[in-house]
């Protein structure tokens, strides 16, 4: 039982230098966070470095190939319209 018991505080304090060693807890905050997430140091660490909100996802509908020409295409479709821009600019000052 004693021997059980020891290898479980040693679990514990394996997961507390875990922790600490990838975040600024102490290891009174790391053991409340360990408690709190049910021992699962990943989800301490997830917690600690904040979860991404707004990563955008990837439509699984089309291939590789289109979403690679949809690309292109947007960044031509910009660079497009940045130059249509410059040249109207230019002749407008021409013009005056």
């Amino acid at each position: 039982m004693n021997e059980k018991l020891n290898k479980e505080k040693t679990n514990v304090l394996y997961l507390v230098s875990l922790v600490t060693g990838q975040t600024d807890y102490d290891n009174e905050t790391a053991l409340d966070k360990l408690s709190e997430y049910n021992y699962d140091p990943i989800a301490v660490i997830r917690d600690f470095m904040g979860p991404k909100k707004d990563i955008k996802t990837v439509n699984d509908n089309k291939t590789l190939n289109q979403r690679v020409y949809q690309e292109m295409r947007s960044m031509l479709d910009t660079a497009n319209a940045a130059y249509r821009e410059k040249k109207d600019k230019e002749e407008e000052e021409m013009n005056k």
